[in-house]
């Protein structure tokens, strides 16, 4: 039985009634009050294939997407490394085919003379790639010149900052194009950088599902983490409206992380950040599109997509989650240094507790490592250190495990085109995304076992610290007792 329209918009596209109430009350601490606070980069890989271009743009005769105001079609530019450019389309790229990975390839499915437009549902069916980086049967084989792969090519991501007044007109020109706005803030506790009506703007401009107003709730002004643990991720699929076919997907969700500050002295050396994904993903080919909004953002996932977009000619033609598999690996790979620094400070009060005796240099006599109150809780505060780790890794875990059944519907509306590209080649490839979803399953399952261990270490070591002050208490005050007993006997 199908599900009502009601049923389907108000699960997985409108915001509930007391989650909106939420995003209302928040709004004055998550978004800037002045408009002259904006700031809105972007990164845009251009549409540079005319004809997927042809098909939506009918007013010009040549058929080319122009760009014109905010940004220009220089064509016969290079991009320079390391510099902020005007913002212009990447140098133009060859689509050559070869047997190390499935191509997409599109169906027309609708009938002759309907008119199609991006931003409407259409009867468009889509036959795409397992994964753009599909791994060759025998690739474990070592040969001459193997090496670890490379980030060929000069950067193909134009990049700019728009207004706020230029946010519509931008997002209409750039509709068929692959593109990353990234929202930023000055620092993990302000912010972010525009305000509540260009933030609703941007969301309206890019058919953004009103549920991704949540998951910025756990941003801006604050004076510690209100909610450690993020919403889960949510998935829409995108569904023509006769038909019922699909046609691409939408999804949003946030990633727990931490990073290592510059505080001075050393006080609390690592910070729990965040950061908010949403992706829009259309292949069809006359609606074609892939949209992500990055909100707060590291560094070190700025670089990484830059590094990923160099080995790619057409990103929207390579497979929509390797990105996000990406993304996963950036956090995950965060937890483990972190991990060894919260052990290596249980160890040390371990050692207190345990009664450790250490000779001091240059002298003969052993002195004994004294514990104190300080000593519990700093304990204590480790505790609530790993179990917000802990929390992190779960939360990670169940956006990993939605992804993966993400993927697996995705892949099946594309199952004729997997076949094709076997019964062409003759030999069947293993789909790389898929082992490195799985891959890092295992990797969250295995430092929550470790996170686990140092939990238990942690409070066994706590309840010891907590005895012995306790018999240290008890100890003082028998020896208050028996000096009082002697000043009687005197």
């Amino acid at each position: 039985m199908e599900a009502t329209e009601y049923f389907k918009r108000t699960l997985f596209y409108d915001r509930s009634p007391a989650a909106n109430e939420y995003y209302e009350r928040s709004a004055e601490r998550i978004f800037e009050k002045n408009s002259s606070k904006t700031q809105i980069d972007v990164h845009v890989q251009f549409c540079n294939d005319d004809s997927q271009c042809k098909g939506n743009n009918k007013d010009e005769p040549s058929g080319n997407l122009k760009h014109t105001g905010v940004f220009e079609n220089h064509r016969e530019k290079e991009h320079r490394n390391g510099q902020r450019l005007p913002l212009q389309t990447g140098p133009d790229v060859q689509h050559a085919a070869d047997g190390g990975g499935h191509s997409i390839s599109y169906e027309k499915d609708s009938p002759s003379g309907g008119h199609r437009t991006s931003d409407e549902d259409d009867s468009w069916s889509l036959s795409s790639q397992t994964s753009s980086t599909a791994l060759p049967s025998g690739m474990d084989q070592r040969q001459a010149d193997s090496g670890p792969p490379l980030y060929p090519g000069l950067p193909k991501l134009a990049f700019t900052d728009i207004k706020p007044s230029e946010i519509e007109s931008f997002v209409e020109r750039t509709k068929l194009d692959f593109r990353v706005f990234y929202l930023r803030q000055r620092h993990s506790y302000s912010r972010l950088q525009i305000t509540k009506e260009e933030f609703e703007r941007l969301l309206a401009s890019c058919h953004v599902f009103p549920r991704f107003s949540e998951y910025v709730i756990g941003f801006g002004i604050k004076t510690s983490e209100l909610e450690v643990g993020p919403p889960p991720l949510k998935f829409r699929p995108i569904c023509t409206s006769y038909g019922n076919q699909y046609r691409g997907f939408e999804c949003a969700y946030i990633l727990r992380y931490v990073e290592r500050t510059n505080r001075p002295g050393e006080r609390k050396p690592w910070s729990l950040r965040q950061f908010a994904v949403y992706h829009r993903f259309k292949p069809s080919l006359q609606s074609r599109c892939s949209t992500w909004i990055l909100v707060g953002a590291s560094e070190r996932t700025v670089t990484r997509l830059d590094q990923y977009a160099r080995s790619v000619d057409d990103l929207i033609d390579a497979n929509p989650i390797e990105l996000h598999a990406i993304f996963l690996d950036t956090v995950i790979t965060s937890w483990r240094p972190y991990l060894s620094y919260l052990t290596q400070l249980v160890s040390e009060q371990s050692s207190k507790a345990s009664g450790v005796s250490i000779r001091i240099e240059k002298e003969e006599e052993e002195s004994f490592v004294s514990i104190n109150v300080e000593d519990h809780q700093q304990l204590k505060q480790i505790e609530d250190y790993v179990a917000d780790l802990i929390l992190c890794l779960d939360s990670t875990s169940d956006t990993l495990t939605t992804l993966r059944e993400m993927y697996e519907q995705h892949c099946e509306h594309q199952q004729n085109t997997i076949r094709r590209f076997q019964n062409r080649t003759g030999s069947a490839h293993t789909d790389a995304v898929a082992v490195a979803l799985t891959e890092k399953a295992k990797e969250i399952t295995y430092t929550r076992r470790k996170a686990e261990s140092l939990l238990s270490k942690v409070q066994n070591t706590r309840t010891l610290i907590s005895s012995l002050l306790e018999r240290q208490s008890g100890c003082n005050i028998d020896q208050q007792i028996a000096a009082l007993q002697q000043l009687e006997q005197q």
